[in-house]
């Protein structure tokens, strides 16, 4: 999975595991908005991933919670992170979770 999603991420994002099955990309100068667009892509392009010659019953799929850098601690930005990943994972399989700056409301998601 690493390479597919260097594949789908250009400079200066970088992808790196974060523990586990979790990834964490990081998107300098990036705003929210924007770094939650290019997680949907990537949502995209791994759930088009043809996993055939492992099983054709494989499936890949996503989940991801995305924060903006506003001066943030590092503790932060990855407390909001998270919190985003969990609303993910409780709406369904195969979401990003963004918030939106117009009414600071979760978007993005998508099944």
């Amino acid at each position: 999975m690493g390479a597919l999603i260097r594949t789908q991420l250009q400079a200066p994002a970088i992808a790196g595991r974060y523990g586990g099955e979790e990834f964490a990309v990081l998107f300098p100068g990036m705003d929210a908005q924007a770094a939650g667009e290019c997680c949907e892509r990537l949502r995209i392009a791994l759930e088009k991933t043809d996993l055939a010659e492992i099983d054709s019953k494989l499936r890949v799929t996503m989940r991801a919670g995305v924060s903006e850098d506003a001066g943030n601690t590092l503790e932060r930005l990855l407390g909001e992170a998270d919190a985003r990943l969990y609303r993910a994972k409780a709406g369904g399989r195969n979401r990003v979770v963004w918030i939106d700056a117009e009414n600071m409301t979760a978007t993005g998601e998508t099944t």
